[in-house]
């Protein structure tokens, strides 16, 4: 490795070294790890949700994931979203904090609506819960809920994913 480089090896890891430092005091004492989700949209297609998912992060986290990427916090993200089943992640933006997910078969047909069962439960209370889109005649909103409550939907909206 060439002089130059070494230095500018060691003057990087010295700053990450004293941004983890500097902000270990601050992350402590506002008790914020992780990811928190602080709204989770859902919009009904068919039988599937497409999901969009609003979330803070402690400050390190969102600093890591500026400069690593998605992978940081992709992770906390789909382990929360777990009660749907099967969730495929679309995207995640990490300088917005807004994630898009499908989740798959989560509601079937019953007397010409979708019905959802309410079966879908998460580790911690999300901030706020909306369900909205073209199958929903008006918006259902669920403040500070662990779990999606039951729920019907027009059997004729567009079963084509929008993500």
């Amino acid at each position: 490795m060439a002089p130059g480089l070494k230095t500018l090896a060691v003057l990087a890891t010295g700053i990450v070294a004293a941004l983890v430092i500097a902000a270990a005091p601050a992350n402590a004492a506002s008790g914020e790890q992780g990811v928190h989700i602080t709204k989770l949209i859902i919009e009904p297609r068919g039988p599937d949700f497409n999901v969009t998912v609003h979330y803070s992060t402690s400050f390190m986290t969102k600093i890591f994931s500026l400069l690593f990427g998605a992978r940081v916090v992709q992770p906390g993200i789909v382990d929360q979203l777990d009660g749907f089943g099967d969730v495929r992640l679309a995207s995640i933006d990490t300088y917005n904090q807004v994630a898009k997910l499908t989740a798959k078969n989560q509601s079937r047909p019953f007397n010409g609506v979708y019905l959802y069962d309410g079966d879908a439960t998460f580790p911690v209370a999300i901030d706020l819960i909306q369900v909205t889109g073209d199958a929903v005649d008006q918006p259902l909103n669920v403040s500070n809920a662990a779990e999606v409550p039951a729920f019907f939907y027009r059997i004729n909206a567009s079963s084509q994913s929008s993500f």
